[in-house]
């Protein structure tokens, strides 16, 4: 007989019910029974776990604790602008209700004028150092130029029209002004322009409203001056094409 039908008969033959091996198609299925009802006894127990979770008793008093306390985490406070008197305060409230809404002067024309006042002052000291050195130079006056504490010493004994130790700390605190005022005008003029539908917007609101008296409001008239702290430029583009297909489609159905 083949290996086949050994294999066959050794699995069917014996019926000796005390071996693993020759447990009758019925010891299985009754065994198959077990399991599934125990795998059935284990989900009920696991979704009654979940449903007393959910539908746990809880006392009157704490559930209005609870719902007293999510509504205090929810509540918010929000700045209206009808409630903001008309002048600076509903101004202020205007112009930060939106980003694109955030427009003030950058004053670049100020801050070069700054720039170029502080240069010049800067180079004046220059040349008065220069002086200084080229006249210590030619009285073959060599420790002093090379010696700061020599200098320091000589000087206090020679009434000079204008010591190098002055000239020196004039230009430091020149030179601190000078740096200060370089970086703000540099972070001002990294500040966007606002889009031309933010700017009218801006302009209709003070003209309509008249905020502020009339020589305080007119700073918004000077366009070319004015920058945006909305960071969203890039897409303002954009935003004006759409806008204005959607006007000419509601302008379409009005007819």
């Amino acid at each position: 007989m083949s290996g086949y039908c050994d294999l066959e008969n050794e699995k069917v033959g014996d019926s000796n019910p005390s071996s693993p091996s020759t447990l009758s198609q019925g010891n299985y299925r009754e065994r198959g029974d077990d399991v599934e009802a125990g795998r059935g006894v284990l989900k009920r127990n696991r979704l009654g776990s979940l449903l007393s979770k959910f539908f746990s008793k809880e006392a009157p008093e704490d559930r209005e604790a609870t719902k007293k306390k999510h509504d205090e985490i929810a509540e918010t406070e929000i700045l209206k602008l009808e409630d903001c008197p008309r002048g600076y305060s509903s101004t202020a409230a205007f112009l930060s209700s939106e980003p694109n809404f955030s427009l003030y002067r950058g004053f670049s024309y100020l801050y070069s004028r700054v720039i170029l006042n502080l240069q010049d002052e800067i180079a004046v000291l220059e040349r008065d150092l220069k002086d200084c050195e080229k006249i210590q130079r030619e009285k073959r006056l060599v420790r002093r130029l090379q010696s700061r504490e020599i200098e320091d010493r000589d000087s206090r004994n020679e009434s000079e029209k204008r010591k190098k130790s002055a000239i020196l700390s004039d230009l430091e605190s020149k030179l601190v002004s000078y740096g200060k005022v370089l970086k703000q005008a540099r972070d001002i003029g990294s500040f966007q322009k606002p889009s031309k539908r933010d700017y009218r917007s801006v302009r209709i609101w003070f003209c309509n409203t008249n905020p502020l008296v009339e020589k305080e409001g007119a700073f918004i008239k000077h366009k070319e001056d004015i920058i945006s702290l909305y960071n969203g430029r890039e897409w303002s583009a954009f935003d004006e094409i759409v806008e204005k297909f959607l006007m000419s489609l509601r302008s379409s159905f009005l007819r």
